[in-house]
């Protein structure tokens, strides 16, 4: 083999691994931006069932607060269904418990029989 075949040879040799170091680093690029979409359209799906949750909240909330004893019942319901889901985390659990203890105080007020209609309120 003469010396320009050497020369060919390397220059064929270092042509195919500077191709197979660009492929490499294109797939390497191309898997991360997928991992990157596939986190983000995770993230946004996360964030819209996480605000689901809330209205259902929101709506078995605004249940417990109505005079219908039915839709107060139903509402309690949901509120226990939600607090096991997946979706609710500690700190939703400790807002929804402020909102339960609030709501429990309020009922057991209005129903203290001491209170009378005609004595203004006041409890001797």
């Amino acid at each position: 083999m003469t010396e320009a075949m050497f020369g060919f040879l390397g220059a064929v040799i270092g042509a195919a691994v500077s191709a197979l170091v660009v492929w490499h680093a294109g797939r390497s690029d191309r898997v991360q931006r997928e991992d990157v979409a596939t986190a983000d359209r995770r993230q946004r799906h996360n964030a819209a069932r996480k605000d689901q949750w809330w209205s259902r909240a929101q709506w078995a909330l605004d249940l417990i607060l109505r005079k219908s004893d039915r839709s107060r019942v139903v509402g309690w319901e949901v509120l226990h269904v939600l607090g096991s889901s997946e979706w609710a985390d500690a700190r939703e659990l400790r807002i929804i418990e402020a909102v339960a203890r609030s709501i429990v105080r309020q009922v057991d007020a209005s129903d203290d029989p001491r209170e009378t209609e005609g004595s203004g309120g006041e409890v001797p």
